[in-house]
């Protein structure tokens, strides 16, 4: 198996290097990053914006945690936490919602930037994870082409579908458009609804013939714009950026 699931956010095992590099935004309660930390070991920077959950994490976790809402801005905001704690988000939270996804309190946290988060890391990241209801697309579409290519592998929840109430398909679409002429191959294991979708740079991780084979059946599609050629010149625009 080349793909597998990790609480939810599926990643390309096989290229993933021993003790890799994870930044887990949204962390919520660790359950993404201690799921890898089982099989990898590895460095982990957890971002979380619940004071609550924050103390838990830095009570059960040997892992460095940021208390932030990842945004754009450097700004203290209010974070609107849900009774389920899993969708407390800085949009606005719904009256009424089946699943908890109403408010409980308004907390005040700071605001930062992903590309300061990226910066806090030490060298390259093997793994990014973004699970922060809804605010994705502003933190993804942020972000420059150097940030990016500084990540191997970004596993996103996006909250697009009709569900979560927020809208966003076309700028997802949009956003897809990008990172495929960025150099990302991108890989939907959930269904079409974008709710699990990985990117994979492959100016760093370069899918073999059987990746981009053996995704059928795993995947609702892949998109890739891989090219040999043009990712052997990332590599080396790449290498000369991280020799600065």
């Amino acid at each position: 198996m080349y793909f597998e699931a990790f609480r939810g956010h599926t990643l390309l095992t096989r290229e993933l290097r021993p003790a890799p590099r994870v930044i887990d935004v949204g962390a919520n309660r660790g359950d993404f990053s201690n799921a890898v930390a089982s099989r990898f070991g590895g460095e982990f920077l957890l971002v979380e914006a619940n004071p609550a959950l924050v103390a838990e994490l830095r009570m059960t976790t040997g892992f460095e945690v940021l208390h932030n809402a990842v945004g754009t801005t450097s700004r203290t905001l209010s974070f609107n936490v849900a009774v389920n704690d899993e969708a407390s988000r800085v949009a606005p939270l719904p009256l009424v919602s089946h699943e908890g996804a109403v408010l409980e309190r308004r907390v005040t946290v700071e605001e930062i930037p992903l590309a300061s988060v990226l910066t806090t890391a030490d060298g390259d990241i093997d793994v990014l994870k973004l699970d922060i209801e809804g605010a994705e697309l502003d933190v993804l579409e942020a972000l420059s082409d150097d940030d990016l290519a500084r990540v191997a592998q970004m596993t996103v929840e996006f909250h697009s579908h009709p569900s979560f109430g927020l809208g966003g398909g076309d700028r997802v679409e949009a956003l897809l458009h990008r990172l495929r002429r960025a150099g990302f191959c991108a890989f939907d294991f959930s269904g079409g609804t974008r709710m699990d979708v990985l990117f994979l740079n492959t100016a760093v991780v370069c899918p073999s013939a059987a990746v981009l084979a053996g995704w059928r059946g795993q995947a609702a599609f892949s998109w890739c714009s891989y090219n040999a050629t043009r990712s052997r010149r990332r590599l080396v625009r790449l290498a000369r950026h991280r020799g600065r």
